[in-house]
Order: structure tokens, then C-alpha cells, then sequence
């Protein structure tokens, strides 16, 4: 816990701090954006305009996911404001271009192996959720078997062998409910 009071713990008061945790434009619970254009670099514009409306003069910063892609927009755009940067979800191009799999040893290509197999099998959900997000927000809202085995099936392909989950034979299959929504 960071405390905003720390005296009150028996701290030091020039140890308080704030946790500031805005949401992406467009996502959680910013709501939608009404125009185009949220692109990164203006979600990270945004988030520096909260942060000077909020006092901050300097600050840190973290991001995942797109998060990742804004707070290094964040950085890149104040770099003097922001003391440090903290990602996860990062991802950068191999040392050659030509040839991505150079100087990869035998473990580096079953790693890469293995990204593949879960790229092929794993991520489905990120192409329906980038392309299709109303349809599959209907389907999982309207059903709660649906959900459940939506949620269910996220544990078992992120998990490892020893500790997956099978999916209840009950919620293995979400089609068998038809609803027209209109």
C-alpha cells in the first residue's frame, strides 16, 4: 500500500503519494469516444493533460497491453516529466529483418515453437474482440452459460497443464441457444 498519509502510519509526510489510474480512451471505464482519431498518440496527450490538471509536475507511469503503447508515448512526449516507465506486454522487432529466426539456438526456436502453437491455437479471442466486440459482448451479456465457459476457457488456454480446468460439459457449447437482438 502507498500511503497518501504516511505520517498518520508513523511515516515520513514527504513519502506520500497518489496512485493515478486513468482509462484508455474508449475502454473500462472512460466510456466510448465520440470521435476518430484516439489514436496513441492522443491518448497519450490526454493522459499528460490529466496529469497537469491533476498538479503533477512529474510523475511514473505504467502500461500493458495498448497501456504499453501510450506510456511510451508518455515518455516519449515529456520525457522530463516522467521519472520512470514501467511495461509489460512489450514487443520488438528481431535484430534482422531479413531473416527474424538468425542466431536463434535450439532453445530460442522451440520458444519460438511454442509462440507459434499458441498464436495459431490461443488468440482467436483477439481477433474477434478487434473485429466483432458487439457481437461477442451480445452473446456473453445475454448468456450466462456463455460467459461462464468464455471466462472457463481464458483459464484453460493461459494455464499450464498441471493446472488446467476442464470446462463443465454443460457450458461447452454456447450455440445452443438462438436469440434474434433487434
Amino acid at each position: 500500500m502507498v500511503p497518501d498519509d504516511p505520517a498518520h502510519h508513523g511515516g515520513d509526510p514527504a513519502d506520500a503519494s497518489h496512485v493515478v489510474a486513468p482509462s484508455l480512451p474508449g475502454y473500462g471505464l472512460s466510456g466510448p469516444t465520440r470521435e476518430r482519431g484516439w489514436n496513441i498518440t492522443r491518448a497519450a496527450a490526454a493522459f499528460l493533460a490529466l496529469m497537469t490538471r491533476l498538479g503533477y509536475k512529474r510523475f511514473f507511469a505504467q502500461g500493458g497491453d495498448w497501456g504499453c503503447a501510450v506510456t511510451s508515448a508518455v515518455a516519449g512526449l515529456t520525457p522530463q516529466r516522467v521519472g520512470a516507465i514501467h511495461l509489460n506486454l512489450l514487443s520488438a522487432p528481431p535484430p534482422d529483418r531479413d531473416d527474424p529466426i538468425a542466431g536463434l539456438d535450439a532453445d530460442g526456436l522451440a520458444i519460438l515453437d511454442r509462440l507459434r502453437h499458441f498464436t495459431g491455437h490461443e488468440t482467436a479471442y483477439q481477433q474477434i474482440q478487434a473485429t466483432k466486440p458487439q457481437t461477442l459482448a451480445y452473446c456473453l451479456v445475454d448468456s450466462p452459460a456463455g460467459l461462464a465457459d468464455w471466462i472457463v476457457e481464458k483459464f484453460h488456454g493461459g494455464a499450464t497443464a498441471t493446472a488446467r480446468v476442464k470446462p463443465a460439459s454443460a457450458t461447452t457449447d454456447c450455440s445452443t441457444t438462438s436469440r434474434s437482438i433487434g
